[in-house]
């Protein structure tokens, strides 16, 4: 891969994919929740640490990326969910999302 892939070394993150969205909706639809509901990782991941473990997933051996710092500081981009109505089944991790790519 010849273009560099830029990645946020202090940009701290949670995730989350199209799967787990679905299955949210379909929670939240069938047991009328309204309000604001924050959906994404129990836990956090550095952007270059997600993005080396998708690429890993995906079996590149060469690549190159292009760090950009745009701060010295760590900064968080994470949403949680303070709804306690969302049962446990809906809990995952961010490693749960990079094995569904593998």
């Amino acid at each position: 891969m010849d273009i560099p892939i830029e990645v946020f070394p202090n940009l701290i993150i949670n995730i989350i994919n199209i799967k787990k969205i679905t299955l949210f909706i379909h929670h939240i639809i069938n047991k009328k929740i309204n309000g604001i509901i924050h959906l994404g990782s129990k836990d956090l991941i550095h952007h270059v640490d997600l993005i080396k473990e998708i690429l890993k997933a995906l079996k590149f051996d060469s690549y190159k990326l292009k760090y950009v710092y745009t701060t010295n500081d760590n900064r968080y981009i994470a949403l949680f969910n303070k709804n306690k109505k969302l049962p446990k089944y809906l809990d995952f991790k961010a490693n749960s999302i990079i094995n569904t790519i593998k």
